[in-house]
């Protein structure tokens, strides 16, 4: 009995590891992860896509973290921040707040045409 109550109570304890943060078909099929332990998120991401995998990390400090690779950009915004694509606001598009890490992360083209800031 001992031995179910400790597997049922380290399932609630939250996710460890690599955990989905969302996909899509827009450059290529792709499937973005962000790196999780102990509840927070570690400042590593990972986008499987067609061309590849895509992985970086850094310290979860700043406002927006970006990170490039081959043909994707992809990164985080801290809660409450908002970026923009391309001189837009991003409206939607943004990944894995129901992970409640104080970020939300994004994959978008890596190109000149497409930077991604911080709104004013």
């Amino acid at each position: 009995m001992a031995t179910v109550v400790t597997l049922v109570l380290a399932a609630c304890g939250g996710s460890e590891g690599w955990q989905s943060v969302g996909g899509g078909d827009t450059y290529g099929e792709w499937d973005a992860f962000v790196e999780v332990h102990e509840g927070k998120w570690t400042g590593c991401m990972r986008v499987d896509h067609v061309d590849g995998i895509e992985q970086d990390c850094t310290e979860p400090v700043d406002a927006l973290i970006v990170f490039e690779g081959g043909p994707i950009r992809y990164g985080a915004v801290r809660e409450g921040e908002t970026a923009t694509f391309a001189g837009e606001r991003a409206v939607g598009g943004l990944m894995g707040k129901d992970l409640d890490l104080g970020y939300e992360f994004f994959v978008t083209a890596n190109d000149e045409d497409n930077p991604v800031e911080l709104a004013e």
